[in-house]
């Protein structure tokens, strides 16, 4: 996979973008394909709002942008011009400083984040078989995300905060308990299970929709929510809320 990242922010400088990308790219390289067998390539694209498109773009397959929560095409009118110039249908995303500062993560840590979660599902339509979280003997379906049960913990990439992430034992239905390492940190982390500030979701197939668990269980409903969008959950949701009704749903090969 071939993923640029692009820098669109105003508080960003090119020199700090540069190394933050560098160290993202070497947590893929030496911590996260050993473990999954999955792996990127990633490069700085350089852009700008008034950029000709750039025709290197199409040699990605996807594009991430860094930036603020206006920067995004799907808020503002300005934005949509330089995403259809440069992207010419290529897949993208965002990175938002602004709303990480806001959940008190470092946006390299959230740049990580949909890094490694890009790579294990590029399309956010795998599903893995796993416990209820309150009937464990029920079975439910499971979105395939690798950094979600474990945002709140992070770890320096050559100065650079980096999200952690689970392990395929994490989605594991039987495994060795002297093998069971759940995410990279080998932090207490049951098999399908969520650590402090980190959540998941499940598809409730009775009710035909997802539902959201908090580690941090002290959270009232309203604290929840709003964490919930400001970490993008409710933008997955609905693509994957859309895909489900699309029936491009599938298990992974585990």
């Amino acid at each position: 996979m071939r993923i640029a990242i692009a820098n669109v922010s105003e508080t960003i400088g090119e020199t700090e973008f540069r190394a933050a990308v560098h160290a993202v790219q070497r947590q893929v390289r030496e911590d996260f394909a050993p473990l999954w067998g999955m792996t990127a390539s990633l490069r700085v694209l350089k852009i700008n709002r008034n950029a000709a498109p750039d025709p290197d773009a199409k040699m990605n397959d996807v594009i991430m942008y860094v930036g603020e929560t206006g920067d995004d095409p799907q808020v503002v009118k300005d934005a949509v011009g330089y995403h259809f110039k440069n992207l010419g249908g290529i897949p993208y995303g965002f990175v938002f400083t602004d709303v990480a500062a806001q959940i008190n993560e470092q946006w390299t840590t959230t740049l990580s984040h949909e890094v490694l979660e890009l790579i294990a599902d590029p399309e956010a339509n795998l599903l893995v078989l796993g416990p209820h979280p309150e009937r464990p003997q029920e079975l439910v379906l499971r979105p395939y995300e690798v950094c979600d049960p474990v945002q709140g913990d992070a770890y320096d990439s050559d100065g650079f905060q980096v999200s952690n992430f689970v392990t395929p034992l994490y989605f594991a239905e039987d495994a060795h308990p002297t093998l069971l390492q759940t995410n990279f940190l080998n932090l207490k982390l049951d098999r399908f299970g969520v650590r402090p500030n980190g959540y998941y979701s499940y598809l409730d197939l009775t009710q035909g929709r997802y539902v959201d668990v908090f580690g941090n269980k002290t959270l009232g409903p309203q604290m929840r929510d709003k964490k919930t969008r400001l970490m993008g959950v409710a933008r997955r949701a609905t693509r994957r809320a859309e895909i489900l009704k699309e029936g491009k749903l599938r298990l992974p090969r585990l």
